[in-house]
């Protein structure tokens, strides 16, 4: 039994008790305050029509006190100063999840990286996710880091879930939610070592492009959820949204461009794959967060000029 807590129904109603909440893959508000299992369609949170409520309580992340400068020296970033990461973190164990989806209980409450994964690393998140195809590769090979995949779509996690499963991975995990709402209210603040952005959906009417992920408010959200020395890692095949997310970035004190390392950009996604057999260029760039003690020594925030590797 677990208690359910929804913003969306009203001040003053209090939590319902719901069975089996390790099943659980979204929430579902009624309008008189009933609180159900989420259907397809269910809590405007996982629809991506959340409003704006009141920010959580900041949960504790995986990365304590004592820090080291190792993890995306490892990661082969050796070019970048690299991410703060808790010195006592352990390798990737062989125990295997009941689910491979996590069960979202709280819609205010913070992830704790403890609970989501079995191991303590650093956590990487892939915005978007699809059919996972990218995350469980890229988890397959990197072992010592966790991978959480944000999806609203229940089918394509269900797909993560399949395919985990027959690949054994212990370092992946699902979470079914909208993507921005999931950085703003359920990441914890400095706790990501890298986001993943590939191929989100480019609104090419410009009436749409109010709807774009990558917006000007983007970098704020990243910046929150991101360790010092953290990296956005996108990827899109539209030139004009290719752009934006290079303005916006650029716009932002907090991010420095960075090139992104051949072994990641070797790992392509299923959109990736399909647009480059029809000879379609896939854009490429990567922005870290200034570490503290270089905002420090410079005074103030400086952006060089952007770096991305565009190939086909």
């Amino acid at each position: 039994m677990a208690h359910l807590h929804c913003p969306h129904s009203g001040a003053g109603v209090s939590p319902v008790t719901v069975p089996q909440a390790s099943r659980l893959t979204g929430l579902h508000c009624d309008r008189d305050g009933r609180r159900t299992m989420a259907a397809e369609d269910g809590c405007p949170a996982i629809r991506g029509q959340c409003p704006d409520v009141p920010r959580a309580p900041l949960a504790t992340g995986v990365f304590g006190a004592k820090e080291s400068f190792e993890f995306h020296q490892r990661a082969g970033y050796a070019n970048l100063a690299p991410v703060a990461m808790n010195s006592a973190l352990t390798p990737s164990t062989s125990v295997l999840p009941v689910s491979y989806l996590h069960p979202l209980t709280s819609l205010t409450e913070r992830l704790d990286w403890a609970v989501v994964f079995s191991s303590a690393q650093p956590v990487e998140v892939d915005l978007g996710c699809g059919d996972a195809a990218f995350l469980l590769e890229y988890a397959a090979q990197h072992p010592e880091r966790n991978f959480l995949g944000v999806e609203r779509l229940l089918g394509r996690l269900r797909k993560l879930e399949r395919r985990a499963r027959r690949a054994r991975l212990a370092n992946a995990r699902g979470l079914r939610v909208e993507c921005i709402y999931a950085v703003q209210y359920l990441m914890p603040p400095e706790s990501v070592a890298a986001f993943h952005v590939y191929f989100p959906d480019p609104w090419p009417k410009k009436r749409h492009h109010k709807n774009r992920m990558v917006n000007a408010a983007f970098p704020a959200l990243m910046q929150q959820a991101l360790v010092p020395g953290g990296v956005v890692c996108l990827r899109t095949d539209h030139e004009d949204y290719f752009a934006q997310m290079l303005e916006v970035f650029g716009a932002h004190a907090g991010f420095r461009a960075v090139a992104t390392p051949d072994e990641l950009a070797s790992v392509r996604t299923d959109f990736e794959k399909e647009f480059s057999a029809q000879g379609i260029l896939t854009r490429r760039a990567a922005f870290q967060k200034w570490l503290e003690p270089e905002l420090r020594s410079n005074g103030r925030r400086t952006v060089v000029g952007q770096a991305s590797c565009l190939s086909s």
